[in-house]
């Protein structure tokens, strides 16, 4: 299907239709498939338990005071624009105020279900997100940072040293460190914001979740793990199965000695391609964002970096996007 802004205005009620109920209608309640009056726009009413419901029930666009066209055309433009789009310019597009979009956009964020499973191995490594240092004036670096005990008597090179550690304990205070996961042979990628300063912890942690079922079955061989040369990743070769053999073949390369490849032929490339593309959103489009909403605007890159615009159609990301929405919503039977 072809899905424009003219067939957005047009058929709006039958577009969510659509999209709410791809696998057919069911009661959220109960699960049912037995449903009295069916068809687009109608009160449905659950044959078996009696539970009442539209097709915007206990999603994002029930209660709401905007048309189901200007959701569908804030869907439209937020899956169209492949680093994103500001609160303001969706604003100028659909016709409301800038605080209604922004949050029209932080729903739609926060809908995103954007988990990946990479059964033949990952890349792992770090970016930072935050201000760039190398840009602030130096008179507004020093303004900020806390000046010697006088005590000390520092001067000369020994001054320098102590002001280069002070930026650098400002600088990361002021940028948020994301743990970054992607596909040795795809796209699929998922980004995650490290809230703990103890990111060996952190790291050790997610990859349980992610792979601590390998630890209780037999492993036929190693999944790749390819980071860089930093200390945390060292919980990697922790992970064993039950015949004690290695679950992950932690592979290394070696940035600090000008090392790009591991000795099997692995790189971070791939994700370092992608750190790019984030930097880009973030400075271009968004400019800023906040801590507390990092990882609605950290799942929205990551959603639209997987499913790449010239390899899926618009209709099939934005059924992507309701699947989320919606996912929470049916009971699963």
């Amino acid at each position: 299907m072809k899905l424009n802004l003219a067939t957005i205005a047009r058929n709006s009620t039958q577009i969510f239709y659509r999209l709410r109920w791809s696998s057919g209608i069911a009661c959220p309640d109960c699960g049912s498939m037995h449903i009295y009056n069916p068809e687009p726009g109608k009160l449905h009413i659950c044959a078996d338990c009696g539970y009442r419901f539209s097709d915007t029930s206990n999603t994002i666009f029930h209660s709401t005071k905007l048309p189901l066209s200007v959701w569908l055309y804030a869907i439209y433009f937020f899956a169209e624009t492949t680093r994103g789009i500001s609160s303001y310019a969706l604003a100028r597009l659909i016709g409301v105020s800038q605080p209604t979009a922004w949050s029209m956009l932080n729903k739609i964020r926060s809908s995103i279900k954007h988990e990946i499973s990479i059964p033949e191995g990952a890349m792992l490594d770090e970016v930072y997100i935050g201000a760039d240092w190398k840009r602030i004036p130096s008179f507004k670096k020093y303004q900020r940072a806390t000046p010697p005990n006088p005590v000390w008597n520092l001067q000369g090179d020994d001054l320098k040293r102590y002001y280069k550690s002070e930026f650098l304990r400002l600088a990361s205070e002021d940028k948020m460190p994301v743990l970054g996961i992607r596909s040795i042979l795809g796209r699929s990628l998922s980004l995650i914001g490290i809230p703990s300063s103890d990111r060996k912890e952190f790291i050790r942690s997610h990859l349980n979740n992610h792979y601590g079922h390998l630890v209780n079955q037999p492993q036929q061989y190693p999944i790749p793990i390819v980071t860089d040369q930093a200390k945390c990743y060292s919980c990697i070769n922790e992970f064993t199965d039950v015949n004690d053999n290695q679950v992950f073949q932690h592979e290394v390369c070696r940035h600090d000695r000008n090392k790009y490849s591991s000795d099997s032929g692995y790189s971070t490339n791939g994700l370092e391609q992608s750190f790019a593309h984030l930097k880009r959103m973030w400075r271009g489009t968004y400019q800023r964002w906040s801590r507390k909403y990092s990882q609605g605007y950290l799942n929205e890159f990551a959603w639209k970096y997987t499913h790449d615009r010239s390899n899926e159609p618009l209709w099939d990301r934005m059924m992507l996007l309701f699947e989320g929405f919606s996912s929470r919503l049916q009971p699963q039977f």
